[in-house]
């Protein structure tokens, strides 16, 4: 079959390309609690760290028609921007994980695809 690999080694390869992973439950997991207005238990992707550590997000699909959804994952996806960011000197190569914060003007919210880089270790 294929190799399995620790979510951590997944989250560290998808950062390294640049790449958000989207999870998106079925409604044959969640069929059971959808009935009771109440929010799905998580999935072992929810709770990997695998969305938020890669700027991803979670959708639980509650639609028959599963168009919509795609669309609009497709959508978020198209209308992404690339930010560029030097971090001091004294920072770039210290092996911690920094926090990143983005603010707009005037109240303006931007979504942030990742919280922070993780700066390589020399």
């Amino acid at each position: 079959m294929g190799d399995t690999v620790s979510p951590d080694t997944v989250i560290e390869r998808a950062n390294a390309a640049d790449t958000s992973i989207y999870v998106v439950t079925m409604p044959s997991y969640a069929r059971t609690l959808a009935s009771a207005q109440v929010t799905p238990l998580p999935t072992p992707l929810d709770v990997s760290g695998l969305v938020e550590k890669t700027g991803g997000r979670s959708i639980y699909a509650n639609e028959k028609d599963l168009g919509p959804l795609f669309r609009a994952i497709a959508e978020e996806v198209a209308a992404a921007y690339v930010l560029g960011f030097y971090p001091p000197e004294e920072k770039r190569n210290d092996g911690k994980f920094h926090t990143i914060r983005i603010e707009g003007p005037g109240g303006m919210t931007l979504r942030q695809s990742r919280p922070g880089y993780e700066a390589r270790k020399q």
